[in-house]
């Protein structure tokens, strides 16, 4: 493959990455080679239904936009419960920026000899393996870091009766942000903001995020001015 090629491949796997912010099921159905011939996958179509429940749930904890999501899952399920924390640590680095945390067992052999070893057998499976790097004690970002940040555009103009205030970035766009059949312009922060808006400033106010031409993301606040 000719490195074009591989860059675009990886461009693609990236924003296909960014659709699983908010849906770790999605990632782990994704990430792992279910039914590979000959893989050490073959044997399984993905994760067990309480696994497949569990990462439901939290993915619509985190769209609903209401807070912490909390899960408690009993014991007695085996192997299940270290599979289940080493996709989530791997979901989370994926997906979330600047990701931090702290990895615990009941006992340090615990650790040693069922999580942190399940974490290692899945991180090597997976498709984002070559952006995280596993240690001992640790699995860090290895993606180096870079002096050269984003860009952030804040601009305003009259347009007709309307203040026209608009924000746009260099990020990937709203689309490849947006988990799988979300609308871009829902969830409960963007309503508060508009709710917020036509309080203050009547009907006509209104808040649109969408993608910018040439990349990013582009939101516009349209304010009705005084005759």
């Amino acid at each position: 493959m000719a490195d074009d090629e591989r860059m675009q491949a990886e461009v693609a796997r990236l924003r296909r990455l960014e659709g699983f912010r908010r849906d770790p099921l999605g990632f782990v159905r994704w990430a792992f080679p279910w039914e590979e011939a000959e893989g050490p996958l073959a044997a399984h179509k993905g994760p067990e239904k309480w696994q497949a429940d569990v990462l439901d749930s939290i993915g619509e904890g985190l769209r609903a936009e209401k807070g912490p999501v909390r899960i408690a899952v009993a014991s007695g399920h085996g192997v299940g419960k270290s599979a289940l924390v080493a996709w989530l640590i791997l979901w989370a680095l994926a997906t979330q920026t600047s990701t931090r945390g702290v990895v615990t067992a009941n006992t340090e052999t615990q650790l040693k000899t069922k999580t942190w070893a399940e974490l290692g057998k899945w991180h090597r499976l997976a498709l984002s393996h070559q952006w995280c790097q596993l240690g001992a004690t640790a699995l860090t970002s290895a993606v180096p870091e870079t002096e050269q940040g984003g860009r952030i555009d804040i601009r305003a103009q009259r347009e007709g009766q309307s203040l026209l205030l608009q924000v746009q970035d260099s990020g990937v766009g709203l689309s490849a942000s947006m988990p799988p059949g979300n609308p871009a312009n829902s969830g409960f922060g963007l309503g508060q903001v508009r709710d917020r808006l036509q309080a203050s400033y009547g009907p006509l106010a209104s808040l649109t995020v969408a993608d910018a031409p040439g990349g990013g993301t582009l939101a516009t606040v349209t304010i009705p001015l005084a005759a």
